[in-house]
C-alpha cells in the first residue's frame, strides 16, 4: 500500500512538470517569441496575462525575464500570433505588463510594474507602475499616468456601472480607484 502511494505520488509530479495533459489534448503550440530578430526576443515572452476581445482576438501581454528589459502586447486568433506592441519603447523603465482587462467600446486596459530586482535594490530607483489604454482599431495608445510614485500595479479590474477603475499598488499593496476611465475608454 506504501509502495503504490510513492510510486503515484511520483507518478503525480512527473506529470505536472511534463505538463500532465493527456496525450491529444494540445491542438496548437504557438510560440510567443519571434527569436532573436523578431519584435519578441525570448527573455521577453513571459506571458502575464489573455483576454478575449469582441473583435474575436486574444490579446496577450508579456514580462521580461533573464536580463531582458522590454515588454509587449500581442494578440492570437489560435493559428498565428502578431505582436502588437513593444510597451518599454513607448514607457522606458516599466518592464512587466501586469495585468489588462477589457474597457468601454473594446480598448485594452493595461497596468505596469517592474521586476523585484528594482524594488529590493536601494540604490536603484523607479518612477511607479503606469495605466494605459490601447485601441485595437486605431492602434492608438494613451499614457494615463503613473498611479503611486516608486509603487508597481499588480491587478486592476473594470468597475463599468460607477466608470471606475481599481488596481492594488506592488509592493505596498494599497487599493486605488482611478475615476477618470469615461472620457478614456
Amino acid at each position: 500500500m506504501m509502495l503504490s502511494a510513492i510510486v503515484c505520488n511520483i507518478t503525480l509530479v512527473s506529470a505536472q512538470r511534463a505538463g500532465g495533459l493527456p496525450p491529444n489534448t494540445i491542438s496548437n503550440r504557438l510560440l510567443i517569441s519571434n527569436g532573436p530578430k523578431g519584435p519578441i526576443h525570448g527573455g521577453e515572452s513571459a506571458v502575464t496575462d489573455m483576454i478575449l476581445m469582441k473583435d474575436g482576438w486574444i490579446y496577450g501581454s508579456t514580462k521580461a525575464t533573464w536580463g531582458a528589459e522590454n515588454c509587449h502586447l500581442f494578440r492570437t486568433d489560435g493559428e498565428k500570433v502578431e505582436h502588437i506592441l513593444n510597451l518599454t519603447s513607448r514607457f522606458p523603465g516599466q518592464t512587466i505588463i501586469r495585468d489588462i482587462t477589457c474597457g468601454k467600446g473594446n480598448i485594452l486596459i493595461g497596468c505596469t510594474s517592474a521586476d523585484d530586482a528594482i524594488f529590493d535594490a536601494k540604490s536603484k530607483s523607479y518612477e511607479g507602475g503606469r495605466l494605459f489604454s490601447f485601441d485595437p482599431a486605431t492602434k492608438n495608445v494613451q499614457d494615463w499616468g503613473i498611479i503611486a510614485g516608486g509603487q508597481g500595479i499588480n491587478c486592476i479590474a473594470v468597475d463599468s456601472v460607477r466608470g471606475k477603475l481599481y488596481g492594488i499598488t506592488y509592493p505596498a499593496g494599497h487599493l486605488f480607484s482611478f475615476t477618470s476611465i469615461n472620457k478614456n475608454c
